[in-house]
């Protein structure tokens, strides 16, 4: 007997309907799981980390205040053995987004002027935002103001070549840009699952294009590094003709984890580090005084300004005190003969070690 094509159709088709279903049933199911473990998530990061809703900390001053001209410096206000030191760098030596008096320059002047047998000392600051090979003209009016020793502040970024831009300036730009689109702004407000995820990935999409930038900048083949290195030739002969110290500092990028093993520009550092070396020039790196460090209070607004805060500065310019003097550079007489706090100091270091937290370099 013949099987009737119009019933293994339907049947056919029944078949089908009932794995459609089975699929939707699943679907659901699983959509449903998925809520339920977002809502979960959602409640678990509002109440064991409430702080992923907290907005963007922000303490910087409405107004950045500067003193008149005879007001600066007032140690050596009128004195003529003055120890004089210059600072050349960028916007980050400048101070940008501090008072003046936060910028670790004038942290190192006090320092300097601990000490009544010392004579006055003063430092100053020639800076602008620029890389390391367009600073010549900062070094030439720094050396016309006769100093001590010239410190030349360097930052990662001062190996870029702006005569040789177009490998890593659509970098730059996205490096810039970490805004949230309209759309996800309400949501972001909103939902802190989302506002960790969109961190989460933030982080990630930043640490993969800073790579990128620094690894271009970095690179034996790119223009960059052969004239930061002519640059830093440069400076050294000029400061020798007039006498001068020339001693660099190389400062960290601040908005990442310090911690050894975690930093993710090490080598940039180490390529620094040989640079100077190579051409005879001292040099400290501060990223050693910043290892255990929280970056959320390092820089001046965390997401939107990388620039440092005065924690930072002020850190920086223990990290040259403490180099210039290690090194011998400075006289010891301006080791300074008083020291406060000695008991609150070791009461801390007691508590890092019960902690087990590495102590910071003090």
């Amino acid at each position: 007997m013949r099987e009737d094509p119009g019933n293994n159709e339907a049947g056919e088709i029944h078949a089908l309907l009932k794995f459609v279903k089975i699929v939707l049933r699943l679907s659901l199911a699983l959509l449903c799981l998925l809520l339920l473990a977002a809502a979960v998530l959602e409640l678990g990061i509002r109440f064991l980390t409430p702080e992923a809703l907290a907005p963007i900390p922000m303490d910087r001053p409405t107004a950045i205040y500067a003193a008149e001209g005879s007001r600066e410096h007032p140690h050596s206000r009128g004195a003529t053995n003055a120890w004089k030191i210059a600072i050349v760098g960028d916007s980050a030596t400048f101070g940008s987004g501090n008072h003046r008096f936060d910028r670790f320059s004038s942290r190192l002047e006090w320092l300097l002027n601990l000490n009544d047998s010392a004579p006055p000392a003063e430092v100053e600051v020639f800076a602008k935002p620029t890389a390391t090979y367009q600073q010549e003209k900062l070094v030439r009016k720094a050396l016309a103001w006769s100093p001590r020793i010239l410190i030349l502040s360097i930052h990662l970024n001062d190996t870029e070549d702006w005569s040789n831009a177009a490998p890593f300036v659509g970098l730059r730009r996205l490096m810039s840009d970490r805004a949230a689109p309209r759309f996800l702004r309400p949501l972001l407000r909103k939902s802190a699952l989302l506002k960790v995820a969109w961190k989460r990935w933030q982080e990630h999409r930043q640490l993969k294009l800073a790579k990128q930038y620094y690894d271009i900048l970095y690179d034996a083949s790119y223009t960059g590094l052969a004239r930061f290195k002519g640059a830093l030739a440069q400076y050294r002969d000029m400061c020798r003709e007039q006498g001068v110290v020339l001693f660099a500092i190389i400062q960290p990028l601040l908005s990442w984890d310090a911690r050894p093993g975690h930093y993710p520009f090490e080598d940039k550092h180490r390529i620094i580090s040989s640079v100077c070396s190579e051409l005879g020039i001292p040099c400290t790196d501060t990223l050693e005084y910043f290892r255990y460090t929280a970056p959320i209070r390092n820089v001046d607004i965390p997401l939107a300004d990388p620039h440092p805060s005065e924690i930072a500065h002020r850190i920086i310019a223990d990290a040259i005190f403490n180099s210039l003097l290690e090194s011998g550079i400075l006289p010891r007489r301006y080791i300074p003969k008083e020291q406060a706090d000695r008991a609150l100091i070791r009461n801390w270091r007691r508590k890092f070690e019960a902690l087990e937290i590495p102590a910071p370099r003090f």
